[in-house]
Parts: structure tokens; C-alpha cells; sequence
């Protein structure tokens, strides 16, 4: 039954990005902008942080992920969505209660001979025509494709599109502890996943070489992970 519930999510999501989407291609600059991830300090955004930026960034979000939250928070956001190749797609019911403005993929055919890679390649005919029809990102955006994380590669988008004053992060905890959802991919990150927290140090260094690649840029990253400092980004406890 779950299988199927994807794979209609995914036709569904077709259908919308085909129809219903409307994407807004007018954005002026901004002071400030949101991006979530899916580490559980993006409660803190939910539940804590109701005057947010009117621009807000998910990423790589599930129906799981919402169901858990009080999405009224979004409700007069205007909304980018990030998926990764995993191509997991929220469904119809929460597409129509987003103000949906952006779907992005965070990968490019043109970087790295994508559909050669191993990931690619294990996906059913579907996932590849889903993913395949979504947004690629930019290609003069490549030199950033190192990042490898679809989180780290959404705030560059955010950052070359919006050119921003602040970048406002929730959910970046890099693997180094519990995700949003417990039914979350992650849901193992604990004392005895060092795997992931031995990943999740790659991308914190990566992290912070874009605090340093925008350093006109004030970031401020709401977890309670503490990592190096540097001089554009403020790192605030959320008790999360």
C-alpha cells in the first residue's frame, strides 16, 4: 500500500507541476530569506518563529515531515521547494495548501555525468521521468555541484536568486543529531550512527566555506549543534 501511495504521489505531483504550477519569475531582492531543512531544530521555525521572512526554502520535505507540523506557519509564504534525486514528492494535498513559487532539483545532467551515476541508475522508469521533468539547477551554478548535499546547494540557490542581506537556517544540524520527523531517513542519528556524523563533518566544512564564498552575507543558523565560527554567522540555541 505504501508503494502505491508513492507512486501515486508522484503522477499526482506531475500533474500539478504540468497544470497547476505557477512559478513567479519577478522576484526583486530581498533583506532576508528562510531555508529549512529536516534536522529537528526546524521545529524551532514552526513552533517558535512566527514573523519568519516572507521567503521560504524546503528542503527535500515529505508528507511525514508536514503532518508533524502546524503548516498554517506557511500560509502566507511564498514557497521554494528542493528535492534531491531521491525524487520523493509531497503530495496533492499539501502542493495545494503551499503558495507554491519555486521547484528546484538540486542536481544538473551537465555536473558530474549525472545519469551514469550509481543512484541514477537504480531508479524505476518512474522516478527518472519524475525527475526528469523538475526544474534542473542552474548550470552557472555548477561550481557550487561539489557541495553534494541538497540542503547546501538550496542556500546558494536562495542566495544567487534572492541576492539576500540574511540567510535565516532551521534544520541544518548536519547529521549530528535528531531529524524533524521520527519516521525521518535519519531517524538513526544517535550515539552509534558515525557514519552519517562522519559525513555530516564534510558538510559542515563545506558549511562554512559558504559563509566565506558570501561574506556581504549575515547568516543565522537556529540549532543547537555549535560549529566553527566565522565572522558572518550567528549561531543561536533553540532548545531543540
Amino acid at each position: 500500500m505504501n508503494k502505491i501511495k508513492k507512486l501515486l504521489n508522484k503522477f499526482f505531483f506531475l500533474l500539478y507541476f504540468k497544470f497547476l504550477y505557477k512559478p513567479n519569475y519577478e522576484f526583486n531582492e530581498v533583506d532576508e530569506i528562510a531555508v529549512i531543512g529536516r534536522g529537528k531544530s526546524a521545529n524551532y521555525y514552526f513552533e517558535k518563529f512566527q514573523n519568519s521572512p516572507k521567503i521560504v526554502a524546503l528542503v527535500n520535505f515529505t508528507d511525514q515531515d508536514l503532518k508533524e507540523i502546524d503548516i498554517q506557519v506557511l500560509k502566507n509564504k511564498e514557497i521554494f521547494l528542493f528535492f534531491n534525486i531521491e525524487g520523493n514528492p509531497l503530495s496533492l494535498k499539501y502542493l495545494l495548501s503551499l503558495n507554491i513559487k519555486g521547484l528546484m532539483r538540486t542536481s544538473n545532467d551537465d555536473y558530474g555525468l549525472y545519469k551514469k551515476r550509481k543512484d541514477y541508475k537504480r531508479l524505476n522508469i518512474l522516478q527518472k521521468l519524475y525527475l526528469d521533468r523538475l526544474p534542473k539547477y542552474p548550470k552557472h551554478l555548477n561550481d557550487f555541484m561539489y557541495l553534494g548535499n541538497g540542503g547546501l546547494i538550496s542556500i546558494v540557490y536562495m542566495i544567487n536568486y534572492f541576492k539576500p542581506k540574511r540567510v535565516l537556517l532551521f534544520g541544518f544540524n548536519f547529521y549530528q543529531s535528531k531529524m524533524i520527523s521520527n519516521s525521518s531517513f535519519s531517524n538513526s542519528v544517535n550515539e552509534d550512527s558515525t557514519v552519517l556524523r562522519k559525513a555530516g563533518v564534510k558538510l559542515i566544512q563545506n558549511f562554512i566555506h559558504i559563509c566565506n564564498s558570501f561574506n556581504n552575507i549575515e547568516f543565522q543558523r537556529y540549532d543547537d549543534t555549535q560549529i566553527e565560527n566565522v565572522s558572518n554567522l550567528k549561531q543561536i540555541n533553540t532548545g531543540f
